[in-house]
C-alpha cells in the first residue's frame, strides 16, 4: 500500500521513539526525498543513522540539511557533537573527514581523492578513508582504482556494508555483474535492511539478463523503502527488458507519482510506451522528460527514434540535432539522424551525415554500413561493396559468420572455394546470381546454403557444384580459402553493365511440376495465373519501411473474370484469404500440396506456371525474379538498397518493374499504377 508523506513520516517518527531504528530509517528517507522543509524529521533522520552507527551517512546527511537551510537549537547541538565524534581512532577527526565528505558531495571528485589520499598517509588504517577515495574513483570512472579501495577498506573492516555496496557498482560498471551481486549479498549479509545493495543488486542482475531476479531485488528494497522513486524506475527498466511493457509502464507511473519531477522515469516510460506502439503518449512523455531536464540527451534521441518509427521525418532529424546540441560526440544520433534522412529520400545528406559521424568516431563500424546502404542504392558499388565489408564488424551482427583458419577468396588464382551464405533466403537467392562468376574463378566450388534452397540450385547450377546444408561443417582440408556471399559482389558487380548477364535469371524451376500445376488451375474458364504474395515477416519498425498491404486491398484491383489468383504467400494466411472470400466475393487460390515457407522449390515451380507475379518485397519477389517471370513488386517509400532509388526497373532482376509508393503507407497510388 502506498504511503502518504505524513504516513510516512508519522510511521518514521513511531519506529524511532520505539528504538525500532531499522525500521524508521527508510520512512525518514522518504520523507526528507520528499519534503526536505522539515527540519524536525531531518534531526531524527540524522539521529537513527547514529544510533545504527552509520557516523559518515549521518554526516553526509546532516551536511544535506544545511544545504536546504534546516537550523535551530538541535542542529547547533549535532554541529559541535560531530567536531568532537570520531568514528575510531583510525580514523581522522570528524571535521577533517567531512570536509573530504563535502567536497564528494558537491562533486569535487578529483579534489576529495586527493584529499583522501593525502590522509591517508597520515590515517593508513582508516576504512572511511579509502572507502570515500574509492568512491571518488568510481566517479571519475576509474573504476579499477574504486575496487582496489573497498577492499583496503574492507581488509581494514570487514563488517562494512556500504564499502561491499560501493564495490558492487564499481564491479557492474566494469561489466563483472556476478561479482557485483555476490558484492550486494556480502552488503546485506551484514545489514540485512539495506535497500541501496538490493537496488544495486537489481541493477546488476538486469545487467546479466536475469529479469525476474532483478524485479524481486527491487520488490525487496520496496518493502524497506515503500516510497522510493528511483526503485520503481529501474523496475521498469528491468520489466521492459523483460518484455512486460504494460507492467514496465505503470512502474514508471508509480514512480512518477512519488516524485512527479522525475525525469528519467518519464524517458523509461516513453521507451516503454515506444514499444507498443503508442506514439503520441511516447512522445508527450519524452516531452515532460525533457522540460524537467531540457539537457536530457537521451530523451531526445529516443524521442528521435519514435518520430522516425512514425514517419515524422523533420522531426525526427530535428530532435537527433538537439542530443548532438548537448552532447556534440553522440554518434548515435548521427546514425539514426542518417536513417532518418535515407527514409526521408535525402541520401545525399544522409551520407554527409555518416561522414560527420567517422570524424568522430574513425572506426564506427555502423557508419561505415549504413553509409554503404546509401552508396549501393545510389549505384555507387565500388564505395558501396568496400563499405559493406563492415557488417561483420557491427555491434549486432545479423548473420552469424564461418569459422575457419582459411583466408578470405581473392580473384588472384584458380583453388578450392568455400561459399558460405548469410542473411535471410531472399538475400541468398538474390546474391546466387554470382556463383557462376565464382564458380569460372574456381577450381572446385562448396556452397553452404539454406537447406530449403538446395533443390532448386542444384537443378539451375553447373553439376560439379558441392551444394551442402547452411548448418553443415565443413573440414578446412577440402578448401583453399572461402568468402561470404555479400562479399562476391565487390569482386564482380562494379558497374551496371556487370549485372546484365545475370538478370535475365539464373534460377530453374522444375517444368514438369510447373505444366502440371498450370493445367490444374487452368482447369476451369480461368486464362490468367497471377501469383499474389503481400507481406514479409521480416520486421521493420519504421512506419516507411514496413512491408505489408492488406489483401482485401490488392485483390480487388487484380480480380477478373478470366483471371485466376494464385496464393504466394508464406506463413500463416488461411484467415486472411477465407475472410477476403465473405467480405469482397474474390476467391484466392491456395496450393495445399506446397508449403510455401518450406518447399520453396515447389514455389519456384508455382510461381513459373503463372504468367505474372505481383508482390510485396520478400523471398517470393527475389524467387521470381531469379526465375525470369514477369513480375510487379511493390515498394514501400522507404525500400531496401537492392531496389535503387527511384527507377522502376531492377538491375539484379530484368523481368521485374517496380511500383514505388510516393509516401508512407500511400498503396492507392502504387495499386493505381498496377
Amino acid at each position: 500500500m502506498e504511503l502518504t508523506l505524513d504516513e510516512a513520516l508519522k510511521k518514521g517518527i513511531e519506529a524511532h521513539k520505539a528504538g525500532k531504528v531499522h525500521e524508521a530509517l527508510p520512512f525518514f528517507k522518504t520523507a526528507l526525498d520528499t519534503n526536505p522543509s522539515v527540519a524536525a524529521f531531518w534531526l531524527d533522520y540524522i539521529d537513527t543513522l547514529i544510533k545504527l552507527n552509520r557516523i559518515v551517512d549521518a554526516k553526509a546527511v546532516f551536511a544535506r540539511a544545511k544545504n536546504k537551510g534546516a537550523k535551530g537549537e538541535g542542529f547547533d547541538q549535532l554541529e559541535i557533537h560531530f567536531s568532537e565524534l570520531s568514528i575510531n581512532p583510525q580514523d581522522p577527526p570528524s571535521n577533517q573527514l567531512q570536509a573530504i565528505i563535502s567536497l564528494f558531495t558537491q562533486g569535487q571528485l578529483k579534489q576529495a581523492l586527493t584529499n583522501a589520499s593525502q590522509m591517508l598517509e597520515r590515517f593508513p588504517n582508516s576504512a572511511v578513508l579509502y572507502n570515500i577515495a574509492g568512491a571518488s574513483n568510481a566517479g571519475l570512472m576509474q573504476f579499477d582504482a574504486a575496487i582496489d579501495k573497498y577492499k583496503q577498506s574492507l581488509k581494514i573492516k570487514p563488517d562494512y556494508a556500504k564499502a561491499y555496496n560501493n564495490m558492487a557498482v564499481a564491479l557492474n560498471h566494469k561489466g563483472d555483474s556476478k561479482a557485483a551481486v555476490d558484492s550486494c549479498q556480502q552488503a546485506l549479509k551484514i545489514e540485512p535492511d539495506y535497500a541501496d545493495a538490493y537496488i544495486n543488486m537489481g541493477i546488476a542482475l538486469n545487467d546479466q539478463g536475469d529479469r525476474d531476479a532483478a524485479i524481486d531485488s527491487y520488490k525487496l528494497a520496496l518493502k524497506i523503502n515503500p516510497l522510493d522513486a528511483e526503485v520503481y524506475n529501474n523496475m521498469g527498466v528491468a520489466l521492459r527488458d523483460k518484455g512486460d511493457l504494460m507492467a514496465a509502464i505503470e512502474s514508471c507511473k508509480q514512480s512518477l507519482k512519488i516524485n512527479p519531477d522525475f525525469a528519467e522515469a518519464y524517458y523509461n516510460m516513453g521507451n516503454a510506451l515506444s514499444d507498443i506502439g503508442d506514439i503520441k503518449a511516447a512522445i508527450s512523455s519524452f516531452k515532460q522528460a525533457l522540460k524537467i531536464n531540457p539537457n536530457y540527451e537521451k530523451a531526445y534521441y529516443n524521442m528521435g527514434n519514435t518520430l522516425n518509427d512514425k514517419g515524422d521525418f523533420e522531426a525526427a532529424i530535428n530532435s537527433y540535432k538537439q542530443a548532438i546540441k548537448i552532447k556534440p560526440e553522440y554518434v548515435e544520433a548521427y546514425i539514426n539522424m542518417g536513417l532518418a534522412l535515407k527514409d526521408k529520400g535525402d541520401l545525399e545528406a544522409a551520407i554527409e551525415i555518416y561522414k560527420q559521424a567517422l570524424k568522430i568516431k574513425p572506426d564506427y563500424a555502423e557508419a561505415y554500413y549504413n553509409k554503404s546502404l546509401v552508396n549501393l542504392c545510389l549505384q555507387d558499388f565500388e564505395a558501396g561493396w568496400s563499405h559493406y565489408e563492415w557488417r561483420w564488424k557491427l555491434a549486432k551482427v545479423f548473420s552469424n559468420s564461418l569459422k575457419s583458419s582459411k583466408p578470405l577468396w581473392k580473384p588472384s588464382k584458380k583453388e578450392r572455394v568455400l561459399l558460405w551464405c548469410e542473411q535471410g533466403v531472399g538475400d541468398e537467392i538474390m546474391f546466387a546470381s554470382l556463383i557462376p562468376d565464382l564458380y569460372s574463378s574456381s577450381s572446385k566450388l562448396i556452397v553452404l546454403i539454406d537447406k530449403r534452397l538446395i533443390s532448386l540450385f542444384r537443378r539451375s547450377f553447373p553439376d560439379d557444384i558441392d551444394f551442402r546444408p547452411s548448418n553443415e561443417v565443413v573440414s578446412e582440408t577440402e578448401y583453399d580459402s572461402q568468402i561470404p556471399m555479400g562479399s562476391v559482389p565487390l569482386h564482380f558487380r562494379q558497374s551496371i553493365a556487370s549485372f546484365k548477364k545475370s538478370a535475365q535469371g539464373w534460377l530453374s524451376a522444375s517444368t514438369v511440376k510447373a505444366q502440371d500445376l498450370r493445367s490444374h488451375l487452368l482447369s476451369d474458364d480461368s486464362e490468367t495465373l497471377i501469383g499474389i504474395s503481400w507481406h514479409s515477416t521480416a520486421s521493420r519498425k519504421s512506419k516507411a519501411g514496413r512491408k505489408v498491404i492488406p489483401l482485401n486491398k490488392i485483390a480487388p484491383f487484380l480480380n477478373s473474370s478470366k483471371v485466376k489468383l494464385v496464393s504466394l504467400q508464406y506463413g500463416e494466411v488461411d484467415d486472411e484469404v477465407a475472410k477476403l472470400l465473405i467480405d469482397c466475393g474474390i476467391k484466392v487460390t491456395q496450393v495445399p500440396e506446397i508449403d510455401n515457407m518450406n518447399d520453396i522449390d515447389g514455389l519456384a515451380a508455382l510461381i513459373s506456371a503463372c504468367d505474372e507475379v505481383v508482390s510485396i518485397d520478400n523471398v517470393t519477389a527475389h524467387l521470381a525474379g531469379s526465375l525470369g517471370i514477369k513480375s510487379k513488386i511493390l515498394l514501400t517509400s522507404s525500400c531496401n538498397w537492392n531496389w535503387g532509388q527511384s527507377q522502376h526497373n531492377s538491375y539484379w532482376y530484368s523481368s521485374v518493374h517496380l511500383y514505388r509508393q510516393s509516401k508512407i503507407d500511400d498503396w492507392e497510388h502504387v495499386i493505381k499504377q498496377l
